[in-house]
């Protein structure tokens, strides 16, 4: 099965080189928090950003987290509409529901048929229909999959947007929300987005355990070092360094420097180290990156690493950017975790690709 990235491609010409310090390639996301909306009235509504790519829209999953009450399925609605001034507007067809019968929470999948019209924006909106919403309603979810900060400014991973009204016409923002929590399928039998459902972890770097990310380099050169949204939790008493290693190889390629303890916050931060030499890397390569804590510590008092969990559908596995994985390592035994999503970051100094955006991800300069 064909795969699509919903992701920013970082795009190389065959065989080029770019030199940059740094070139920042991977996952930008952070706290992977979730934003809940109630369907709890006749006006409320949720509402997704799609760009159009030229396909044929067939089917959309999306994460109903919550169920108050009793829900039909033939009560909750999603429509394609169209945008003005970056919200829905009233134009909106390929209007359906799910199958009637009792619903749960948890993903479901609506059907539709809709050309899309390559870089057009496109919402999808879901509503609830029951006759008293106040007391039988879902509850839908985005992931805020990027609140990783990137000289200084909030970098969305996927540009999706969430929107959500209470009078069925004002359109309220929510911060930092990316949309993610979402899957498209297409009548090519291909797939975009990307469905995660919650905020897991946090992972804890501690007692020896090293935690991160398994990741395919999105592309072939020299990094000067890693970057991840780093969260302080309690007062750690060691200090914060990252390594990679080569797939499964319990040998670091290189490890980091480490820094004072003043500059890892509890509110969380993007922090990238770097290595005393570049490492090589080669694109579509499995390679580990991990945080570690230099002092054994305990879990109330570490470095942490949020992850999102993901859907654990085939199709849903298979849109993980750069294949990411969480990862823990003990210094004896690895543990890779297909069904939770890390968020490292690469940083570049050289980048040489024999192929064209094959690794996916997200650019920052």
């Amino acid at each position: 099965m064909k795969k699509l990235i919903s992701l920013i491609l970082f795009m190389v010409a065959a065989s080029a080189q770019v030199s940059r310090t740094p070139i920042a390639i991977g996952y930008m996301g952070g706290g992977f928090g979730a934003s809940n909306f109630t369907l709890n009235s006749a006006t409320a509504a949720a509402a997704y950003s799609i760009i159009g790519n030229g396909k044929t829209l067939t089917g959309i999953r999306l994460n109903l987290s919550a169920i108050n009450g009793t829900v039909n399925g033939s009560n909750v609605q999603v429509s394609l509409c169209g945008d003005t001034n970056a919200a829905p507007n009233a134009t909106c067809d390929n209007t359906t529901t799910l199958a009637s019968g009792t619903i749960s929470a948890g993903v479901k999948d609506f059907t539709v048929s809709k050309a899309l019209t390559f870089g057009t924006t496109y919402w999808v909106v879901v509503k609830n229909l029951n006759s008293t919403p106040t007391t039988n309603y879902p509850t839908i979810r985005a992931i805020t999959n990027s609140t990783g900060q990137w000289n200084g400014t909030d970098v969305r991973t996927h540009g999706w947007r969430f929107r959500t009204t209470t009078d069925g016409s004002t359109w309220t923002v929510t911060p930092l929300a990316d949309a993610s929590g979402m899957r498209f399928a297409y009548s090519d039998s291909t797939y975009s987005g990307l469905m995660l459902t919650s905020q897991t972890g946090p992972m804890k770097a501690y007692g020896g355990t090293s935690v991160g990310a398994l990741i395919a380099a999105p592309a072939s050169g020299t990094i000067l070092g890693l970057s991840f949204y780093i969260v302080k939790t309690g007062t750690p008493t060691g200090t914060l360094s990252y390594s990679i290693y080569a797939g499964s190889s319990t040998t670091p390629l290189a490890t980091t420097y480490s820094i004072p303890l003043g500059e890892v916050y509890t509110s969380g931060a993007m922090i990238p180290l770097y290595f005393s030499s570049p490492v090589t890397v080669v694109e579509g390569t499995s390679y580990h990156v991990v945080i570690s804590n230099s002092a054994a510590d305990s879990s109330s008092n570490c470095y942490s690493l949020y992850t999102g969990a993901m859907d654990t559908d085939v199709a849903s596995l298979a849109l993980r950017p750069m294949g990411i994985q969480a990862t823990s390592f003990d210094g004896t035994t690895r543990t890779d975790n297909p069904n939770a999503l890390a968020a490292p970051v690469l940083l570049y100094a050289t980048v040489t690709s024999t192929t064209t955006g094959s690794g996916g991800g997200t650019i920052a300069y």
